[in-house]
């Protein structure tokens, strides 16, 4: 079982709208740590999006509004699970902002959008190899027994 942690999404959200205004560059205002109530109802909803697309590898076992708790294929490595997390973790810290930039900056939102389908398109192929590797596994095993 891995867990994907919300103020982990949260933490990303304000590191990163921190770092856009600081080098200048456009955003719809600075987000504060007042803000990680409100961030954890849409960071928690991209999570939850997130997993989702993942859905024939990726079950989600519980959701206790801090950790969402998911189980992957038995076949990844403690490596792989944590790079899932994070990929997790990353894409739904993406879609959060594209949500937030959407009104005031759509290209910033497409941006934002881009990275979050790169880091799920990472992840699923890391799935599928992950789950394919696990049915040749199986395959093996199986014809070891008949």
């Amino acid at each position: 079982m891995t867990g994907i942690s919300i103020d982990a999404i949260i933490s990303e959200i304000l590191a990163d709208n921190a770092l856009r205004r600081r080098l200048g560059r456009s955003t719809p205002g600075l987000l504060t740590p007042d803000n990680r109530e409100a961030l954890a109802v849409t960071a928690r909803a991209a999570a939850a999006q997130t997993a989702a697309s993942a859905a024939p590898y990726i079950t989600v076992v519980s959701d206790d509004g801090e950790i969402i708790a998911i189980d992957t294929p038995e076949s990844l490595s403690d490596a792989e699970r944590g790079l899932t997390a994070r990929l997790i973790t990353h894409a739904a810290g993406r879609r959060t902002l594209a949500g937030l930039y959407a009104g005031s900056d759509p290209e910033m939102a497409a941006c934002y959008t881009q990275s979050a389908e790169a880091s799920e398109s990472v992840m699923l192929a890391m799935l599928e190899r992950a789950a394919s590797a696990g049915k040749e596994r199986a395959a093996v095993i199986a014809g070891r027994i008949y």
